[in-house]
């Protein structure tokens, strides 16, 4: 749901099928070997050093010339036909992320989700709705309608 919002297609690969995943397993094997090998486990002190020493050597091989493509990893993809595409608004991206559940409205005006009950209006009565909310957060939580929001459908 959340690819389909953003207008992005998932795909993924058959089972066992490795040689469309061998330019992913290359690359693994070379973090492998290049890197995590030869790094020194003891002087790590936190999750968050080790991460950090992954980015600075993510971002060291992705701007150094690799003969094989005779670039950097970051100009091929930057000169690529593949664009980067910013979302059209902060807003509008954590939309993208809410949880949907599409109810039922019971003739006496509510909704039950996660065996709670909430009052909904009474022109859904019968009809299928879309709720719209943050895990744990139901005051959040909208009604989406016909392709609008609650407050768009009252107006």
């Amino acid at each position: 749901m959340i690819c389909v919002s953003m207008g992005l297609g998932l795909l993924h690969t058959k089972v066992r099928d490795g040689t469309s995943k061998g330019k992913v397993e290359r690359h693994f094997r070379t973090l492998k070997e290049r890197w995590l090998y030869a790094l020194d486990i003891k002087s790590i002190e936190s999750l968050e050093q080790f991460n950090g020493m992954l980015k600075d050597y993510m971002r060291n091989y992705n701007t150094t010339f690799h003969r094989g493509i005779d670039s950097t990893p970051m100009n091929r993809y930057l000169n690529s036909q593949y664009k980067l595409q910013t979302p059209a608004s902060q807003e509008w991206l954590d939309e993208c992320f809410l949880n949907r559940i599409t109810r039922k409205v019971r003739k006496d005006s509510t909704v039950s989700i996660d065996k709670a009950s909430y009052d909904v209006p009474m022109q859904f009565i019968s009809s299928k709705i879309e709720i719209r909310f943050l895990p744990g957060d139901m005051d959040s939580a909208y009604i989406f309608f016909d392709k609008k929001t609650l407050s768009d459908t009252q107006d």
